[in-house]
């Protein structure tokens, strides 16, 4: 947003507008202070400490280890950035598109306030210590605004010379996108379902009020589960625990990547000091425990 509050900025000043240009400017400071404002909780703003770790030195690396944890990705940031830009998971015909792209498609003042915005972007996402397509669909929606043109060249040239080859490419592509966007939606709706099936599971099982101290599932159970006093295992690291409490993990799944971080090190504590009882086996390896007693 900085690249374009600048560039809305230079309009108006040069235009003399200098009402809206005072607009623009309590519009940014409004933002600014809203981030300071709003209570700085880690659950609600899972990446705000992210810009803290922005370094250069992450567009060549893979793994990070940081308070998310260990993670690793296939690919190093510097070829991730290039996903709305290439990869056809994202459109199946935009690499062509570029072969059809002339200098003149960038000519209009619109298309170029798109590029010194999307320039700064890919810095600022190629910089962070983690990987998430998420952050990277504003700079597909900017690539498409930009080969529009090309696209139009595709669809109008295509259909007058080679109408029939054209209309297979656009079948083709279709077909394609379609099963790309179920690829990737999959896993979205595959954790969805784990998150209400766990709910439904366990939601008989804890009385109303009582305690569940839990990671990863237990931001969608604070949702469906809001009788219940929710404990997250990764914002601190506990020295007593409730017993009769409940505990909802999965070790074998996080041990990975929060080996030595919170999550892993009051689930070792857990089981050191306290005896804990199977309540419930539930899918993907998930389990419901209950704090016995403390076993000194």
């Amino acid at each position: 947003l900085i690249p374009l509050g600048l560039i809305l900025s230079w309009f108006l000043f040069e235009r003399g507008n200098y009402f809206y240009l005072a607009g623009v400017w309590l519009a940014a400071l409004g933002v600014l202070l809203f981030n300071f404002v709003c209570e700085n909780n880690p659950l609600l703003h899972p990446f705000q400490h992210s810009n803290l770790h922005w370094s250069f030195s992450h567009f060549w690396q893979r793994s990070f280890q940081f308070e998310s944890g260990l993670t690793s990705y296939a690919f190093p940031n510097i070829l991730y950035l290039f996903f709305p830009l290439m990869h056809p998971g994202f459109c199946v015909v935009l690499p062509g598109l570029y072969f059809l792209a002339k200098k003149t498609d960038l000519t209009l003042p619109a298309k170029k306030t798109i590029l010194f915005c999307l320039v700064p972007y890919l810095l600022l996402i190629g910089g962070l210590p983690h990987q998430n397509l998420r952050f990277l669909l504003p700079v597909y929606m900017m690539v498409l605004l930009i080969a529009f043109p090309a696209w139009d060249r595709l669809y109008c040239y295509g259909l007058y010379f080679f109408k029939r080859l054209t209309w297979a490419i656009l079948l083709v592509s279709f077909t394609l996108q379609i099963v790309f966007c179920v690829r990737i939606l999959t896993p979205t709706i595959k954790r969805n379902r784990l998150e209400q099936s766990t709910a439904k599971s366990i939601r008989p099982l804890i009385p109303e009020k009582s305690t569940l101290y839990g990671f990863d599932l237990d931001i969608a159970m604070r949702t469906y589960l809001p009788e219940i006093n929710h404990k997250n295992l990764w914002e601190e690291e506990y020295t007593n625990f409730t017993p009769g409490a409940f505990v909802l993990f999965n070790p074998e799944a996080l041990k990975t990547q929060w080996e030595g971080l919170n999550p892993m090190i009051n689930w070792e504590n857990l089981n050191s000091r306290y005896k804990l009882e199977t309540v419930q086996t539930l899918e993907n390896g998930w389990t419901l425990y209950q704090i016995a007693d403390a076993t000194y």
